[in-house]
């Protein structure tokens, strides 16, 4: 089993039927071998009965491997005896994503690990958003956590990769679109049990260490904040929390 330093890095491996089926449902990625446990007795497993149709579908080579294949390049242990290689995220163009986007686009910079990447499409995902823009450098090519963190949700909600945050905020601009950015309280920053979220939007949400970097922040229109119950809290929430939070907050508005 992988070392926690090596769970962070790159990997075309991912593990477990559930996110298997992610990829498989939603075509987000080729999926270019699946590797099945030998000590594995799947006659009477539903689930991998499903992922069987989804092989013979499409035709993906198979091969069955001993324990160490798994002890070797798994992240942990709740594999269940299926893992696959597969390829990159597949995108679409930035204008192509914000016209068809229901409103709710977001864009997650500075995650510094995986997990919480992951956690934090996961949270956005359930709470409505369904366009996620990617910086260059994003935790979608660390395929096993990202997929597992996010349970699945980083397969199905659509991307597109930005490089120019200029040409992000111009285009918003010309499809409507209000960028609301999430940051500590500062004089103009306004609560968002108080704000007024306006769709089409794109939420944009730092990481804890490292904020929204100032090219970024030239693109905003509303600095938006959390509100804290505890006056002396100085730390920043994690940016799983931080989405759970406005995220929910925003669907909440809308019920």
């Amino acid at each position: 089993m992988k070392k926690e330093f090596e769970k962070q890095k790159d990997s075309s491996y991912i593990e477990g039927i559930l996110s298997l089926e992610a990829v498989f449902e939603t075509g987000s990625r080729t999926v270019e071998k699946i590797f099945i446990s030998r000590e594995k007795d799947f006659e009477n497993d539903r689930k991998f009965r499903r992922l069987r149709n989804y092989i013979t579908k499409n035709s993906t080579p198979l091969e069955f491997c001993d324990s160490d294949f798994f002890n070797t390049n798994a992240i942990g242990s709740t594999h269940g005896g299926v893992m696959a290689q597969v390829g990159n995220r597949k995108t679409t163009q930035l204008k192509e994503l914000l016209e068809n986007s229901k409103g709710f686009a977001v864009l997650l910079e500075g995650i510094e690990d995986p997990y919480n990447f992951g956690y934090s499409v996961r949270s956005l995902y359930a709470a409505g958003a369904d366009s996620l823009i990617l910086t260059p450098r994003n935790w979608m090519s660390a395929a096993g956590v990202c997929i597992r963190a996010s349970a699945g949700t980083s397969e199905k909600i659509s991307c597109a990769v930005c490089d120019n945050y200029k040409e992000l905020g111009n285009l918003a601009k010309q499809l409507g679109y209000t960028i609301y950015c999430a940051v500590e309280p500062c004089e103009d920053s306004i609560s968002i049990y108080k704000a007024e979220f306006k769709k089409p939007m794109i939420l944009v949400i730092g990481g804890e260490k490292r904020g929204i970097s100032a090219s970024l922040m030239e693109c905003c229109d509303r600095r938006i904040t959390i509100e804290y119950g505890t006056d002396n809290f100085s730390n920043a929430l994690t940016t799983a929390a931080s989405s759970a939070v406005i995220g929910f907050e925003i669907l909440r508005r809308e019920k």
